[in-house]
Formats: structure tokens, C-alpha cells, sequence
């Protein structure tokens, strides 16, 4: 396995050898430059790449925020490190573009000292070359934004291990036989703070853990400890993340129920759609007068895990049949602005009417030690909705 991922590596230098040239040459550079092009990167030295389209969320720039550390990082004579990257921007993402500006400006200064670089033209068959041969794929966006971020899954199935946020997939891929965890999902208000704080422990993970654990060697010369992640990363994650997954899931979660709620609506000459235009029309109407409130059903003194809170609900319909609503309880840890989130959510049950209003019950059960924040809301519903897999109406009251 090693022996097959440093023929990779080499040829993924190759390839950037050659890249860099043309770059160089469209720019008309001089001959020494040329030759030079011909020396930049080793074959040999821990790898690093981040290839992707360069949006701002994703923070192609995270390592420039300390360059010092960067480049002492390049530069260290017996544990160097090597960075490639490669991307585009939107045509007409303007910030996407300066990132690529500060990159390429960074990998022509002298700290750089050609082992930083940025290939243009980023396309499929440069991607192949990068997954496949670079030893740590790095992915570092802001949270919650990352969609999904595949090019992650591909690096893994060929053993480069990832480091990365985790979001997307990574946070239900990352274990640490696997790869690195940037943090451990902490989300800040301020998103300099965040920034500057997942910087350093990419910093600090790259110099106690992935560098470390790169160059120890055994009598053979072997990174017997790399390797075992390189093979779990390939075993755990490609046989988890895969095409075969994708289009189950969609076909489970999305083409099947589709199919069969555009069946259910179009039956008996499409009564159940005319049924549901209908409520939809009513409900939308009554919506601005539609409320919801709570308390807690008695005192607290003191909270146990395990144990559940009573939360009384009253909910005014504005004319709607409780029907027509979901009533729920969402709990969770304080967000910023004391908001529930990573909330769990639990569907109050209906007791009876009291002055106008419609009572409802929900036990909230304590998973949880900490703060905890609660929120109530109510949520139009309806039958001929449930089969539907696109069935949000946005009709709901905090």
C-alpha cells in the first residue's frame, strides 16, 4: 500500500511540475524561471492538498491567517511539509477570486520556497492526480455550510487521509483511526473568533499529530501508524460514502415517495390534490392570526438527566380544526441568541379547549446536563401531506 501511494505521489508531482511550467509560460516567464518550475515541490516530503471551487465559506485562506507558523512549517529542514492547491472561483464571485490572488501572491514570496504552490485550471483529470496522491486532503469551511464535500470521499478511498472541519460529511465520517477533526464542532457568534480559533488547532494539529505521525518510521522505513489509518480510512469510508449509498437514499427518500404521493394525488381524477389546494388556501388565510404560548407545568427546583419537564401549551387556531396543526416542543442547548439548537422535538398531545384556546401537553425529557433552552411552536399540517416528500408549507408560529 505505501510503496503504491508514493508511485502516486510522484506522479502527482509530475503532473504539477508540468502544470506550473505552462502556467509560467503563458505568462512569458524567462528561462531560469522555467527551469526552476522544473525543481519546485519533492516526491519525497509530506504532502498537503486543498482543491476545490473557491467560495469564500470555504476558507482556502485559514492557513494564511499565521504565516509565520506556515512558513516555518514549509521551511523546517527534517519534517518539511508541502502545500498544492488548485480550484476556481464563480465568474462572478469577486472574493472567491482575491483568494486565489492571496494564494498565488503567497507561493511567489520567499518563505514559500517552492513548496507552496497554485495550479490554475482545475478539471477532473487534475483532480484524479490530487486525491490520489497527496497525503492529507484538507477541508476547512465554515460551519454549518459545508453541503457535503465529495472530493473528501474520493481522497479517502484512495488512503489520503483527511483533515478537516467537521461538517458535510466529515461529521459523520471522522474517527480518529480515520483521519483529523479541525475542533469538535464548536460554533461562534463572531466568525473572526471562529476563524482565529480554527486556525490554531489546525496549526496545533499539524504539528503534534499529522506531521509526527508522518516521519516516525519504523527500522524499515515504514510510517507503520500512517499506514494503518491509510487502510481503515479506505475500508471504514469507502465502503460507507459511495455512489450505491447516494442513490439509494434518494431513491428511498425522495424518487420512491414522490412517485407514490404524485400516484395518491392524481387518483380518482385528482380529488386528493384538489382537496389539498383547498386546505392549503385555507389554512394560509387563517395563518396571521394563528398564536401559540407556554409555561411550565410547575415549579422547578432542580432538574435530573433522565427525568422529563412538563410543558403546558396553548395554541389559538383562528378558526383552523387542531386538524389542521402540529404542535410541538423543541429543546435544546442555548444558541446565541438563547435560541434552542441541535434541538430534539417533541409532538405535544391535545388535552381540550380553555377560553378559545386549544391545550396541548409535552413531556421534554432531559438527555442532556447543562443549560437547556426551550421553544413551542405550531406548524400547519394535513393529511394528503404525509406521503408528500416535499410537504413544507413554511406555515409555522414560534
Amino acid at each position: 500500500l505505501w510503496r503504491v501511494h508514493q508511485r502516486r505521489r510522484e506522479r502527482l508531482i509530475m503532473v504539477a511540475r508540468q502544470r506550473i511550467r505552462q502556467q509560467l509560460e503563458r505568462r512569458g516567464a524567462s528561462g531560469a524561471a522555467l527551469r526552476a518550475a522544473d525543481e519546485i515541490l519533492r516526491p519525497d516530503i509530506l504532502t498537503i492538498g486543498f482543491a476545490r471551487r473557491f467560495a469564500t465559506y470555504k476558507r482556502a485562506s485559514l492557513l494564511f491567517r499565521q504565516p509565520e507558523r506556515l512558513a516555518k512549517m514549509i521551511t523546517d529542514p527534517t519534517r518539511p511539509v508541502q502545500f498544492i492547491f488548485a480550484g476556481k472561483a464563480h465568474p462572478a464571485d469577486q472574493p472567491g477570486k482575491e483568494l486565489i490572488q492571496q494564494i498565488a501572491r503567497f507561493a511567489q514570496t520567499e518563505h514559500a520556497h517552492q513548496r507552496l504552490v497554485f495550479i490554475e485550471d482545475y478539471e477532473i483529470g487534475l483532480s484524479r492526480h490530487l486525491v490520489s496522491g497527496c497525503d492529507v486532503w484538507l477541508n476547512a469551511p465554515r460551519r454549518p455550510m459545508e453541503a457535503s464535500g465529495t472530493s473528501g470521499m474520493k481522497a479517502a478511498m484512495n488512503g489520503t487521509l483527511n483533515l478537516s472541519i467537521p461538517d458535510g460529511w466529515w461529521e459523520e465520517g471522522y474517527s480518529p483511526e480515520v483521519g483529523w477533526s479541525i475542533g469538535a464542532g464548536e460554533t461562534y457568534h463572531d466568525p473572526e473568533e471562529q476563524d482565529a480559533v480554527e486556525c490554531d488547532a489546525l496549526f496545533n494539529l499539524l504539528e503534534q499529530e499529522v506531521i509526527p505521525t508522518f516521519y516516525e518510521r519504523d527500522a524499515n522505513g515504514l510510517p507503520r501508524e500512517w499506514i494503518e489509518k491509510m487502510a481503515a480510512s479506505i475500508a471504514h469510508l469507502g465502503a460507507v460514502f459511495n455512489t450505491h449509498r447516494m442513490v439509494l437514499e434518494y431513491a428511498d427518500h425522495a424518487y420512491f415517495p414522490a412517485h407514490r404521493a404524485g400516484a395518491a394525488m392524481a387518483s380518482n381524477d385528482h380529488l386528493a390534490a384538489e382537496e389539498l389546494a383547498q386546505w392549503r388556501t385555507r389554512a394560509a388565510a387563517a395563518w396571521p392570526g394563528v398564536s401559540v404560548r407556554s409555561q411550565l407545568a410547575s415549579e422547578i427546583t432542580s432538574l435530573r438527566v433522565g427525568t422529563t419537564v412538563r410543558v403546558d401549551i396553548w395554541a389559538t387556531l383562528n378558526g383552523l380544526d387542531p386538524q389542521d396543526v402540529t404542535v410541538e416542543a423543541l429543546a435544546g442547548r442555548p444558541g446565541p441568541t438563547g435560541e434552542p439548537v441541535d434541538t430534539t422535538r417533541i409532538t405535544a398531545v391535545r388535552v381540550g379547549t380553555e377560553g378559545g384556546e386549544e391545550r396541548y401537553l409535552a413531556e421534554v425529557p432531559l438527555e442532556l446536563s447543562g443549560d437547556l433552552a426551550l421553544s413551542v411552536r405550531v406548524r400547519g399540517t394535513n393529511g394528503a401531506m404525509a406521503a408528500n416528500p416535499y410537504r413544507q408549507l413554511l406555515l409555522c408560529r414560534e
